[in-house]
């Protein structure tokens, strides 16, 4: 499988690692790095790719989002390939406000109570990185991870 991962900072950082884990081709585009391969016409070259994994980071309005969505091609988020090969229970908190206290708080009371538990998401590690790092043995994997999404991601 050949994946293209769009936007290159810790999110697309971490997809890239978690893809190449299990042995998948990665492509990297980044408008601000210059990186991956165009058309002549300066588009991405989406040929040859099976999925497009996308960092929350990217505008939905850049050229780079817009040729992914044109290509046809499925198109998903960093946390959604992260939870493709999540092997742990999560627990997802969003909203306008209060977020990060929160996940940080409802981590804090899992460890209490005796759960391993961990943070990521928009706060820590992106979720593909905690996967990665579990799945490579790196990190002990949590009985329970708390995950901050935000309207980014989830979009």
């Amino acid at each position: 499988m050949k994946i293209a991962i769009v936007g290159y900072g810790v999110s697309g950082q971490a997809a890239e690692k978690l893809a190449e884990f299990f042995g998948f081709e990665t492509v990297v585009f980044d408008e601000q790095q210059q990186l991956g391969c165009y058309l002549s016409d300066g588009s991405p070259d989406y040929r040859e790719i099976d999925e497009i994994v996308v960092s929350p980071g990217v505008p939905p309005k850049s050229m780079l989002y817009s040729a992914a969505l044109a290509s046809g091609l499925p198109l998903i988020s960093e946390m959604e390939f992260g939870f493709r090969y999540c092997d742990f229970p999560l627990l997802a908190v969003t909203g306008t406000n209060g977020k990060t206290t929160t996940t940080e708080l409802t981590t804090h009371l899992l460890q209490r109570l005796g759960y391993a538990a961990l943070y990521c998401g928009n706060i820590g590690n992106p979720l593909s990185e905690l996967v990665w790092l579990t799945r490579r043995g790196t990190v002990k994997k949590p009985e329970v991870a708390v995950i901050e999404v935000s309207s980014f991601q989830l979009e």
